[in-house]
């Protein structure tokens, strides 16, 4: 890439996140000027990020923390994008989630739900080995949790279990067994009374999970799983 392409994607970049930020996080500006502006790919916009951060931070340095929130949850639209090149948006997720984490302070609430974010982005992943990414997203996942914050503890637990169900190296008996606890945790730190939709679908995974069990009865797993569904279904 020449200096002034870089220079340029540097720019269209700060101007995303400019986008980003006028619409408080709506994604969908953002997703119309990517749709726009096809020679702009996210690999593109990838190799420029560290020269577009250096300049976004550089014209917003008080406060230094808003300004990261707003790369973050830039990162976290292309992660959920389902247009365009999902597989490099992701790249670009994951690119600009592990520069922000540069800026954070460790063990503070950004940094454990941009850890989460990361660890997510990893389990979706489509480019390297499947097995590998999972088993990175298993990692950043455990150290995000090392934060006990109860606004991102029961969302990072919940991608833990995810992560263990869909786990391909290990023992699938006790990938699933870990999942299930992950799962109880998540539970258990969620208010059903405040939280009932995030209590329900948490419930509705949990019972999924107990459908694959291997370990125990398999007439009692798939009794427990149906008594689960049933419980997440009353919140629905």
């Amino acid at each position: 890439m020449t200096i002034a392409s870089r220079q340029h994607h540097a720019e269209c970049l700060i101007f995303l996140w400019q986008l980003t930020a006028q619409h408080e996080g709506d994604a969908a500006p953002v997703y119309q000027w990517l749709l726009a502006h096809p020679a702009d790919h996210p690999e593109a916009l990838a190799a420029a990020l560290p020269l577009a951060a250096s300049r976004w931070l550089a014209a917003h340095p008080t406060p230094r923390s808003v300004a990261l929130r707003v790369m973050a949850t830039f990162a976290n639209a292309m992660q959920q994008s389902t247009l365009g090149n999902r597989a490099d948006q992701i790249e670009l997720a994951i690119a600009t989630y592990n520069w922000v984490l540069t800026e954070l302070p460790a063990s503070s609430v950004d940094w454990a739900t941009t850890l989460n974010n990361l660890a997510t982005a990893y389990r979706h992943r489509l480019v390297g080995d499947s097995a590998d990414n999972l088993e990175q997203a298993i990692e950043l996942y455990s150290q995000a949790l090392a934060v006990p914050s109860p606004l991102t503890w029961p969302v990072t637990m919940t991608g833990l279990a995810a992560a263990y169900r869909d786990r391909i190296h290990g023992d699938p008996a006790e990938n699933i067994a870990r999942a299930i606890a992950a799962y109880e945790q998540a539970l258990g730190a969620i208010s059903r009374p405040s939280q009932p939709m995030a209590w329900a679908m948490v419930t509705n995974h949990l019972a999924a999970v107990y459908g694959d069990r291997q370990r125990g009865d398999r007439l009692q797993n798939i009794d427990v799983a149906i008594n689960t569904y049933q419980r997440a279904f009353a919140e629905l």
